[in-house]
């Protein structure tokens, strides 16, 4: 049996039109090209070099990446149609797109024409450290511990979590340092790192890598005790709670 075009497909199942908003259809043929074409292993996710190659080089997929970054649309991903429903979806994380291209520039896979480099540069600016920290500079991420609640300045952990590693290492070994900001500083730092990981900072923003081998090291209790703290949260019946971007 001859396989609809999307359009055809699109007539037979008009309820699928609504995903074309986030989703690029294509057809089961091209999907099993990108497929069989060349990956690499980044950000610990299987990518597709095509897939990232034409987001710089076709205008559609292009304008959807940017849309994606720019949080105008929730997802952005390539799929096909079969049997009225969508197949495997290609999606990635915004930073896993843009970090990922770079990779692709640096080991010389994609070279870019003066058109591209500037898509390029529109793509990576989006989601740029910088974006980050003008996002951020007038909020506050609120949680409660131990019975009471802390609103922290974003700009505080972030720079804690930006520190060169001796300065870091010596809030977290000094037992005479007891507090940062005010705040314990056990509960500043787990507070980094649930800012981080609640709001997958890692996952929407091009991070630097100092910052992301601290919250590695966090996480794997290198530096402070996160299980003790857990502990503690249980038994004193507390949560943190989400996200909250609050002005100072």
């Amino acid at each position: 049996m001859e396989e609809l075009t999307i359009e055809e497909s699109l007539e037979k199942y008009p309820y699928l039109r609504k995903i074309t908003e986030s989703i690029i259809l294509t057809t089961s043929d091209d999907m099993k090209n990108m497929d069989n074409g060349e990956h690499i292993l980044f950000n610990g996710e299987d990518v597709l070099v095509e897939f990232l190659k034409r987001i710089i080089q076709n205008n559609n997929y292009y304008n959807y990446a940017k849309k994606f970054l720019e949080d105008k649309i929730p997802t952005f991903g390539v799929s096909y149609i079969i049997g009225g429903d969508t197949g495997r979806t290609i999606k990635y994380s915004k930073s896993t797109i843009v970090e990922g291209i770079q990779e692709l520039i640096n080991s010389k896979n994609l070279v870019l024409n003066p058109e591209e480099e500037i898509r390029y540069e529109n793509l990576r600016n989006t989601i740029s450290y910088e974006k980050l920290l003008d996002k951020t500079k007038d909020s506050c991420f609120s949680i409660e511990m131990d019975g009471i609640s802390y609103s922290i300045p974003i700009k505080k952990m972030i720079d804690i979590m930006d520190l060169p590693d001796e300065n870091f290492d010596e809030i977290c070994n000094n037992s005479e340092i007891k507090t940062i900001n005010g705040i314990p500083k056990e509960y500043f730092i787990y507070a980094s790192y649930k800012f981080f990981r609640d709001n997958k900072i890692f996952q929407n923003f091009v991070i630097p890598e100092n910052i992301k081998t601290r919250f590695k090291d966090i996480k794997s209790l290198q530096k402070i005790d996160l299980q003790a703290i857990n502990r503690h949260k249980k038994t004193t019946d507390q949560t943190f709670k989400k996200l909250k971007l609050m002005k100072i």
